[in-house]
């Protein structure tokens, strides 16, 4: 549920209680619980609760299934850049090895045990070195293909999917507290919760909290600092959330001032309105010129971290190639750097 269509429902439901109030009072002298009923709260043990707070939990309860995903496959995805990591580790080691021993056996007495053994020991390290080197993908071609393009795929996939559960039930559990907190500060109400004995209380229950653990760990995870990036050829490209409703994924363009590029198609897809009489601007990308509409992305949102009337410019169907782009100038104030040798695009800053 959207917020205008929860603050619609609320008032209607206040309107309802207001009214089941009147019905209360027109047939005589209300009791303590009619009038908690009245005012749209259930009784669950000893505790009155909003009747949201059932729908919230089984929201909570739906998101079990998501953490086992999300887990196996971050781990992939870190065991994969782990030895590729461990790999390099190696490589740096046995070149260390083999500096050391050269020189060594450099200023060893020619013809003697001790300068045999250091160039044998220098012939070992190099084969080790030869022999990591194989195995090490370096930067330019890491993420590329298989499996780690795979599992990277896979991850960003599970994150954006969880993403996009977790902000409405975000939002409704504000909206829930922000309900329980203006209903403690009414006075009747307390005082009616407080007449019907000492165990009766006013909700969340006790074991909310307990319920909402899950939310609290996905949300850890994926409304983070640091986002996983995907190879696609030269570019990185990263997913974010428009709206809170949509996901769409950038190729990252570096800190090099680049606008903001959103083929006409997938604005449309992700739900933004392109005025048909927003200004025109022709700019040179990819080594041509096309004219595009200049527009503001309302919300987009990385990780934890949301951008607000984000200038972009809407590209024309035969430059949809081009593909959605976005660079570190759309981050402003915060501090954005692309982390090649662990395909994570990191941003710092902000609150």
């Amino acid at each position: 549920m959207d917020r205008f269509a929860y603050k619609s429902a609320a008032a209607g439901s206040l309107l309802l209680s207001l009214a089941v109030v009147g019905i209360v009072f027109a047939a005589g002298e209300p009791t303590a619980e009619e009038l908690l009923r009245a005012r749209g709260l259930d009784r669950v043990g000893h505790t009155w609760c909003l009747p949201e707070e059932a729908d919230l939990r089984q929201q909570l309860n739906s998101l079990d299934r998501f953490e086992p995903r999300l887990v196996a496959a971050q781990q992939t995805v870190d065991q994969l850049v782990g030895q590729n990591e461990a790999c390099k580790m190696q490589m740096a080691r046995f070149s260390q090895l083999e500096k050391q021993a050269r020189a060594l056996s450099a200023v060893a007495k020619q013809g003697t045990a001790d300068k045999a053994q250091l160039e044998a020991q220098a012939k070992q390290a190099a084969a080790a070195v030869e022999q990591w080197k194989r195995q090490y993908i370096p930067t330019s071609e890491f993420g590329l293909s298989p499996p780690l393009k795979t599992a990277l795929a896979d991850l960003i996939n599970v994150r954006t999917e969880v993403t996009l559960r977790l902000l409405p039930i975000r939002e409704e559990i504000e909206q829930m507290t922000q309900s329980y907190a203006a209903l403690r500060r009414d006075n009747n109400v307390m005082a009616e919760v407080a007449s019907l004995g000492r165990q009766e209380s006013l909700g969340p229950q006790k074991h909310w909290r307990d319920g909402a653990k899950i939310f609290d760990k996905l949300q850890s995870i994926v409304l983070s600092d640091s986002l996983p990036v995907v190879r696609d050829g030269q570019f990185y490209r990263v997913t974010a959330i428009v709206a809170g409703r949509q996901p769409l994924t950038f190729s990252f363009m570096g800190t090099g001032g680049e606008p903001t590029l959103i083929p006409q198609n997938l604005a449309e897809a992700v739900g933004l309105v392109i005025d048909e009489h927003a200004p025109r601007v022709k700019l040179r990308l990819a080594g041509r010129e096309e004219i595009v509409r200049r527009t503001k992305v309302p919300q987009l949102r990385f990780g934890r971290h949301v951008l607000r009337d984000v200038e972009s410019y809407v590209l024309p169907p035969e430059a949809a190639d081009l593909g959605a782009r976005i660079s570190a100038t759309a981050f402003a104030g915060l501090h954005v750097q692309l982390d090649a040798e662990h395909l994570l695009l990191n941003i710092g800053g902000g609150k």
